[in-house]
């Protein structure tokens, strides 16, 4: 077939940006008949006379990242040849071919071990990743992306690759430990998932395969963040090195074993993805100087997969960040993304740092935010919660102070409620400095019921009806709380109940 074409040489150098860009879009988001084929699509846009864009776009489907560097090298050596040279294509093996091997191979012995591999490592389920949001997630999980980027010079990239071969590891095991210690900063959790993919390329026979053969590996990751950063990279790369030997099995195989609980506001297991690409530098376009630049994706499966890119001829690193743009804002990842640098500095500087005290700060953005947080002094009035409520209520007492599933308290109305239920409350015996526990719905008379604890000059212990009633009763005794505030519908669901209001 004739090969799609689209001619920008006229237009201005800052409108022809804008035109491609446009084309990008038209590319990406036209869907594929994957019934008819073929699952990839050509078009050649003419930047001038001797500057030209091919603008290749393939279904995940039909290519990997590894595939992607031979489908790329194979487009190249194709065109040398139809320019005159002396060029041949390898013999590659039939994806149909990978797949009827991965079934045989799934009824086997081997694949049942790495299974049982795969489910002691993760037995029992670590909690979900939970890193800050700039929005509350989704009940239902939604799609759109963006990604930032960070570059990394050769320098750099040089001190990492060195610093990696000292710790006895290599470039990829020493970043993905780094990362993992930045995940435990920003969560604070000490037990988590980070995805890998592992490419199905690596195993005997396959390194000529064209077609999506990538495993996603889930790593356990485990640190109190008090061990030296040089004993987790130990440890991690031990983890990783088990994994890649296990890592002939299918995730959706592991889901039906382990029977993994299913959200549908967050992936299943894996929500945020680690990855690194092999350079796209062995382009043979004949006597045609050839790169490659990747069109970023709008739509991203996991929360977060970054994906760094170690550039041709060693010229230093890209580190791609596809983020869900419903959970976060560019500028958190671009902060994000720059934290992460510090952060590798900082394991290479004092690698016997403990991971919860590497550095996610240079001392330049220490000392600007220092700045920023000393200005200057504000004058903040001397009440207590309740009378500043009661303040509110004189200037504005008809504004809406309290408002639930569409039921509203005025100002007026909240403060008339709370002064009623704090000389209710003193008659039982609640009495200043004392506690009293409150059982009531998350409603509009809540707020009420606390300030008039407050007003009591009492303190309250709120209390959680969907608790057991043990719970309960040991948070009741614990706390020696004089009285218990209540809903009529909670009367008896605690034993030995103190006074009830």
């Amino acid at each position: 077939p004739e090969l799609p074409w689209t001619d920008l040489s006229h237009f201005a150098e800052g409108e022809k940006a804008a035109q491609l860009k446009v084309l990008h879009e038209a590319e990406t988001e036209a869907p594929f008949d994957l019934k008819k084929g073929p699952p990839v699509r050509f078009r050649l846009v003419k930047w001038s006379d001797q500057d030209h864009r091919l603008l290749i776009t393939v279904h995940h489907i039909a290519v990997d990242g590894w595939s992607l560097g031979l489908l790329t090298r194979d487009v190249g050596r194709l065109y040398a040849k139809a320019c005159g040279a002396a060029v041949s294509l390898p013999s590659v093996k039939q994806l149909g071919s990978y797949a009827l091997e991965q079934r045989a191979f799934q009824q086997g012995e081997d694949f049942r071990k790495n299974l049982a591999f795969w489910k002691e490592h993760l037995t029992p389920l670590p909690p979900p990743l939970e890193l800050p949001t700039d929005r509350k997630r989704p009940s239902v999980k939604t799609w759109r992306s963006e990604v930032a980027t960070l570059r990394i010079g050769a320098e750099r990239f040089q001190q990492i690759t060195k610093t990696a071969a000292r710790q006895g590891t290599t470039f990829y095991f020493y970043v993905f430990a780094a990362f993992g210690a930045f995940l435990h900063k920003l969560s604070g959790q000490e037990d988590f998932v980070l995805g890998m993919i592992a490419a199905g390329h690596n195993l005997p026979g396959n390194d000529q395969l064209t077609g999506h053969a990538a495993n996603l590996l889930p790593i356990r990751l485990r640190t109190d963040g008090n061990e030296a950063f040089g004993s987790f990279l130990k440890r991690t790369r031990g983890t990783l090195l088990d994994a890649f030997d296990h890592q002939n099995f299918t995730l959706g195989a592991l889901a039906g074993e382990m029977e993994l609980p299913r959200d549908p506001s967050r992936p299943s297991l894996v929500s945020v993805l680690f990855n690194l690409d092999s350079p796209l530098d062995q382009l043979e376009f004949g006597d045609l100087k050839a790169s490659t630049r990747p069109i970023p994706r709008r739509y991203e499966t996991f929360d977060i997969f970054v994906n760094i890119s170690p550039q041709a001829g060693g010229k230093g690193l890209v580190v791609e960040w596809n983020f869900n743009a419903d959970l976060w804002d560019r500028h958190t990842m671009e902060s994000w993304l720059q934290s992460f640098g510090t952060l590798m500095d900082g394991c290479m500087a004092e690698p016997e740092r403990p991971v919860g005290k590497l550095p996610l700060m240079d001392f330049a953005s220490l000392r600007n935010w220092i700045e920023r947080g000393s200005g200057p002094a504000m004058d903040f009035p001397k009440a207590t919660l309740h009378e500043l409520v009661s303040a509110q209520a004189w200037k504005t007492p008809d504004r809406v102070a309290v408002e639930c599933q569409g039921r509203q308290l005025t100002y007026r109305q909240l403060e008339q409620t709370a002064g009623r239920l704090a000389n209710h409350f003193v008659g039982k015996g609640l009495l200043p400095g004392t506690f009293a526990a409150v059982l009531v719905d998350r409603n509009e008379l809540l707020p009420a019921v606390l300030l008039a604890v407050l007003k009591c000059g009492a303190a309250y212990l709120p209390l959680d009806a969907a608790n057991p009633s043990e719970r309960l009763r040991f948070l009741l005794e614990d706390s020696g709380a004089r009285l218990l505030i209540s809903e009529s519908r909670f009367r008896g669901i605690l034993p030995n109940e103190p006074q009830i209001a």
